[in-house]
C-alpha cells in the first residue's frame, strides 16, 4: 500500500477514532451495542448508579451524539451525491474519439463527458468511482493537458477517494470530541489533490499539468460541497501551483499544539468512559472476560469485529489492482 501524504492522514484519522474502542479488547468492539441491549432487555440501569455512573453516563451520551452526527453526515452526503449524479447524467453526451483515445492512454477504460461550457473534471461514486469531464475543459485543453487531467483523476479512482471522503467526514463528525480529526481531514483533502497532481506531473510534465490546472474553474455551479466527489477547490490552487513550480511536495500545516492537547484530553476521557461502561454494564472484554450473556455478547462482538475486518480486506484487495471507471 502506498502510504503517501493523503493516505497517511486518512488512516491516521481512522486510527485515532478507533483507538479508544480497541482498548477494551476484541469483544469490547461491540460494547455500545451490548450496553444498549442489556439496558433495554434486562433493565440494567442500576449498573449505572455506582462509582462508574458519571464517566459511563458521559461516555454513552457522547457516543450516542457522535453516532447521530456521523449518521447525519452520511445521509447528507448520500443525498448530495445522488443530486450530483442526477444532474450529471442528465447532461451526459457521447465522448469524442479524441477523449476516448487519451483516456485509454491514461489508463481509464471509460470517461463520461458532460455538455457544459465550464471547465472542470471530477471523480464521484463510492464503490465504483467514475470520472466526469466537461465539454468546456475538453475543448480548451491540448492533448497533453487533457492527458494530465485524466491521469490526475485516475489517482482518485485508484484510491477510492470519494469513499474515503465520505468516511473521513462521517468519522470527523462522529468523533467531535477529538478535534485533531478536523485537521487530519483538512490535511487529507489537500494531500489528495497534491498526490494526484504529482502523478500527472511525473507522467505528463510540468507544462501540461500547469496548463490544465489554470483552466479548471472548480466544478458544476450547483455542486454541493457535501457530495462524495473528489474535486480540487480553488482554495487549494495556491499550494498546487507551488508544487508544480518547485517539483517538491509542499509542507502541509502541522496540527497546533493546543489541538493536540485537547485531543489527548478527549482520548483519555473517552477511554476512561469506555472502561467505566465495560465495568458497569458487565460487558465481556479483556477487562472483564468471564461476565456476560454468552451468545448475545459473542455475536455482538464478532459482528462488530467482522465489519472492520471485511472493510479492511476490501480496501486491501482494491489496492492490489488498479481500478478503472
Amino acid at each position: 500500500m502506498n502510504l503517501d501524504t493523503a493516505n497517511r492522514n486518512f488512516y491516521g484519522l481512522l486510527t485515532l477514532a478507533a483507538a479508544p474502542f480497541l482498548l477494551a479488547g476484541a469483544l469490547g468492539c461491540g460494547v455500545l451495542t451490548l450496553t444498549a441491549y442489556r439496558i433495554v432487555t434486562n433493565g440494567r440501569t442500576d449498573a449505572l448508579t455506582g462509582p462508574t455512573a458519571i464517566p459511563a453516563g458521559l461516555f454513552l451520551t457522547a457516543a450516542a451524539l457522535g453516532a447521530l452526527l456521523a449518521m447525519r453526515s452520511l445521509i447528507v452526503q448520500h443525498r448530495a451525491t445522488r443530486r450530483l449524479a442526477g444532474h450529471l447524467r442528465s447532461r451526459w453526451i457521447p465522448p469524442t474519439e479524441r477523449l476516448q483515445d487519451i483516456a485509454a492512454e491514461a489508463g481509464l477504460v471509460r470517461v463520461n463527458l458532460v455538455d457544459d461550457g465550464d471547465a472542470y473534471s471530477l471523480t464521484f461514486g463510492l464503490l465504483r468511482p467514475r470520472v466526469v469531464i466537461s465539454r468546456g475543459l475538453v475543448d480548451r485543453s491540448s492533448d497533453r493537458e487533457l492527458a494530465a487531467v485524466l491521469v490526475h483523476e485516475r489517482y482518485h479512482v485508484a484510491n477510492l477517494d470519494p469513499l474515503k471522503i465520505t468516511l473521513a467526514r462521517a468519522v470527523t463528525a462522529g468523533f467531535f470530541f477529538l478535534p485533531a480529526t478536523n485537521h487530519l481531514l483538512s490535511r487529507y483533502l489537500a494531500g489528495r489533490e497534491l498526490n494526484a497532481d504529482r502523478h500527472a506531473l511525473r507522467q505528463c510534465g510540468r507544462t501540461a499539468i500547469a496548463g490544465a490546472l489554470l483552466q479548471v474553474v472548480g466544478g458544476p455551479t450547483d455542486l454541493s460541497l457535501s457530495a462524495a466527489a473528489a474535486l480540487g477547490g480553488n482554495e487549494m490552487l495556491g499550494i498546487r501551483i507551488d508544487q508544480i513550480e518547485t517539483s517538491a511536495e509542499p509542507t502541509l500545516p502541522s496540527i497546533p499544539s493546543h489541538v493536540i492537547a485537547l485531543t489527548i484530553a478527549g482520548f483519555v476521557a473517552v477511554s476512561a468512559g469506555l472502561i467505566a461502561t465495560v465495568i458497569a454494564v458487565d460487558t465481556p472484554s479483556i477487562l472483564n472476560p468471564t461476565s456476560g450473556d454468552g451468545r448475545i455478547d459473542l455475536v455482538g462482538g464478532l459482528a462488530c469485529a467482522a465489519m472492520w475486518t471485511v472493510g479492511g480486506l476490501a480496501l486491501r484487495n482494491h489496492r492490489r489492482q488498479p481500478r478503472t471507471t
